[in-house]
């Protein structure tokens, strides 16, 4: 009885194993799809942005700027490339390094 129970428990185990290993292939397709997307939209904008001649030089930096405000997650970024020591850091420690 005990080992029929345990290959039951084992049998059911396994299903669920391979249905969850059967929706990331899904889930990971639909984020690499969302990534390329982002990434199509970064590169449309910057082809807008190189092709206005007139633009001054601050006027690229806005433009610039603001690109890297829409497209990456700078606070994220910074947080993560200090690794633990952000959370010891003081607010001006932070502030400075960002």
């Amino acid at each position: 009885m005990m080992k029929t129970h345990l290959q039951l428990l084992r049998t059911g185990l396994i299903g669920i194993l391979f249905t969850v290993l059967a929706l990331f292939p899904v889930h990971a397709n639909e984020r690499v799809a969302e990534a390329e997307q982002l990434v199509a939209s970064l590169i449309a904008e910057l082809e807008t942005s190189a092709a206005n001649d007139t633009a001054t030089e601050e006027q690229n930096k806005d433009v610039l700027n603001l690109l890297v405000d829409t497209y990456f997650d700078v606070d994220g970024i910074t947080r993560f490339s200090v690794g633990r020591y952000w959370r010891v850091a003081t607010d001006e420690e932070r502030t400075e390094y960002a």
